[in-house]
């Protein structure tokens, strides 16, 4: 099997705001909504098919200023802020799913509970063909992009610790 292809961040708004504007149009809610969180939270791929409505949620339904970490287990930091942007698309996404349950995943496919991430790998590289996007992108694209805007440098591999979450207030 040949090793996997690195995959690029969205180095250009034009770029971002191109993904919106598609899944947008589309009205494909649920991947604007993925999209939007995973560049704006740097959360792992496999972490952010996983979010459930309590990790964003409070018990009243109302957004939690922060999305606790500690569940995830593979985070040295305790938690990420959660910027205008995403509450912008959480308020948004919760009115489209109707969200009644805090324990039900956020992102459904339709066969399964969760999203595989192949899937968000698919709905990620399908987008970008179909905008005819320079470069190769994926599911880490939404982590890469993250850190290459929060950070100003791409860097294909750090350690958490090297990342103040609570210092950084970008919205993509």
């Amino acid at each position: 099997m040949p090793p996997a292809k690195r995959v690029d961040p969205f180095t250009n708004i034009n770029d971002i705001n191109s993904m919106k504007e598609y899944f947008f149009k589309k009205k494909r809610i649920r991947d604007l909504t993925i999209f939007i969180i995973g560049i704006n939270t740097g959360l792992y791929p496999t972490d952010l098919i996983h979010l459930k409505y309590c990790h964003v949620l409070n018990d009243d339904f109302s957004i939690k200023i922060e999305i606790d970490l500690s569940m995830f287990g593979r985070y040295r930091i305790k938690s990420v802020p959660i910027n205008e942007s995403v509450v912008s698309i959480l308020n948004e996404y919760i009115n489209y799913s109707k969200a009644t349950n805090l324990d039900n995943y956020m992102f459904k496919s339709q066969r399964r509970n969760s999203l595989y991430s192949n899937s968000l790998n698919k709905i990620i590289k399908d987008a970008t063909v179909t905008l005819a996007l320079n470069g190769n992108f994926g599911s880490s694209s939404l982590r890469k992009t993250y850190l290459y805007h929060t950070l100003g440098i791409c860097m294909h591999y750090y350690h958490d610790d090297e990342v103040n979450y609570k210092t950084i207030n970008t919205n993509l």
